[in-house]
């Protein structure tokens, strides 16, 4: 994965990143995103604080956006992440 958008995430999160400057996911975040929108379980430790935020952030807005979009009410039980 060479950009953010490999990872096929909504136009706007795609948007915002580019906003902010951040187009090429880092190495661990190659790694875990990929698995975290298939709702996989992942386990790493990011050298960064950023990286760490990023990396549980954007799969759980992507697939929180999406259920969204598809009408589906959201509840505080529906979305759930461990620092």
């Amino acid at each position: 994965m060479s950009s953010f958008a490999d990872f096929k995430l909504l136009p706007s999160l795609l948007a915002t990143l580019a906003e902010e400057g951040l187009v090429t996911p880092t190495e661990i975040q190659t790694r875990a995103v990929p698995a975290l929108l298939q709702g996989k379980s992942v386990i790493a430790s990011p050298r960064r604080e950023a990286a760490r935020r990023w990396r549980v952030a954007l799969p759980m807005l992507h697939l929180l956006k999406t259920l969204e979009n598809e009408g589906n009410r959201i509840s505080e039980r529906a979305a759930r992440a461990r620092w």
